[in-house]
């Protein structure tokens, strides 16, 4: 969990952390103290409470010792900035895409009734009525939850850079297949299909210019996600949400994979401008930029290559970010080699392991001598 204290506390805020294995497969991390204390300092106002964010940090126990899959919390903090940080980046997007022409597609999805004989529409009246009944659902579900998993996906890139790809897609791919080999892809209330997600990630590499620096092996791996994904099966989905406006009407909501999709697109539409949103709004110091990757990462693979510790270049040590794209990059670059080595040697390991073990220990010994470096300075 360093990189992800490390992001935290150089955006500044004073925080403790907390972490929680959990026996689900879920990543999760938030904010469990500032509500709590507001609502004390309003009922108690004498009371002086610690000012300090309290951040738990939740993560599967069978993962626990994957820091490659542990990549995913690059997602993870793109939902503390986005909720919990101040930003309110969900908050700022949301009344432009609820004024998305699309919603005027929807209509055709909301049946009312009339709940009394006396009253009569007319087809403008509909329309409006329509049309708020659509922006109070979907700024309380799907649409506003789907854009929140956007905007994680978007700054696990910014912040995690192509390790965040990697790691979600794992456990994506891992969650989604079916028995006979094949994807399954659903559409949630709480989160997109996994393969306009896959979308998202492509459109953000390209928007902080990865397209064309990656190594031909990397950029494989990303194709061959990026494909699978397209040929996913969709789940069919069938549900309604029904409700009353008024006194006098009640409505349903028919939501298929029509519809759905419908809504999708609204957010697809306008991808590049919450991207933009977000390179904006993110401080520039927390970017991993494409140039770090193509000049650091390439070179701590080669130590991994060799059973080294990724730690140091130059004997100076090196940001975490770094450190855990080499894991991946090392993986997909080095993974016949380091194969061939371990078998040879009769080591109990497979290379996930190896590469994990290599991992930590550099992300523990650059944290360390960081700091030892930040007393010299200081």
């Amino acid at each position: 969990m360093i990189p992800v204290k490390e992001i935290i506390l150089k955006y500044g805020d004073a925080t403790l952390f907390f972490t929680r294995p959990v026996w689900i497969l879920n990543y999760a991390i938030g904010d469990i103290w500032s509500r709590f204390s507001l609502s004390i300092s309003k009922t108690f106002p004498s009371i002086q409470l610690d000012k300090k964010k309290k951040i738990l940090i939740e993560f599967p126990v069978v993962h626990k010792d994957d820091v490659l899959l542990g990549c995913v919390m690059g997602h993870e903090l793109g939902h503390y900035f986005d909720l919990h940080s101040g930003l309110n980046l969900t908050d700022s997007l949301m009344p432009s895409l609820l004024k998305h022409s699309n919603i005027n597609d929807l209509k055709q999805f909301v049946n009312l009734k009339l709940t009394s004989s006396s009253i009569l529409l007319t087809k403008d009246q509909e329309n409006r009525i329509k049309n708020e009944i659509l922006v109070n659902i979907l700024g309380k579900g799907y649409l506003i939850n789907w854009l929140q998993e956007f905007i994680a996906d978007i700054i696990g890139i910014l912040l995690y850079g192509p390790s965040s790809h990697f790691s979600g897609d794992s456990i994506f791919t891992y969650s989604s297949l079916a028995n006979d080999g094949t994807l399954h892809d659903a559409f949630s209330n709480t989160h997109p299909r996994s393969s306009i997600r896959s979308v998202v990630r492509e459109r953000t590499f390209e928007k902080l210019n990865y397209t064309g620096k990656f190594s031909s092996v990397i950029q494989e791996e990303i194709n061959i996600s990026i494909q699978k994904w397209k040929s996913a099966k969709t789940k069919l989905f069938l549900d309604s949400i029904d409700g009353s406006y008024g006194t006098d009407i009640i409505f349903r909501f028919e939501l298929n994979n029509t519809s759905l999709a419908i809504i999708e697109d609204i957010l697809v539409s306008e991808l590049d401008d919450i991207i933009d949103y977000i390179l904006n709004t993110i401080p520039d110091e927390l970017h991993y930029n494409v140039e770090k990757y193509h000049k650091i990462v390439p070179q701590l693979a080669a130590k991994i290559s060799n059973f080294i510790p990724p730690n140091e270049i130059d004997s100076e040590p090196v940001d975490s970010i770094s450190i855990l794209n080499a894991g991946w990059h090392a993986y997909f670059h080095y993974r016949d080699k380091l194969e061939t080595e371990i078998s040879s040697n009769e080591q109990e390991y497979n290379i996930r392991e190896m590469i994990n073990n290599l991992v930590k220990k550099a992300l523990m010994s650059a944290h360390i001598h960081r700091g030892w470096n930040d007393d010299r300075t200081n």
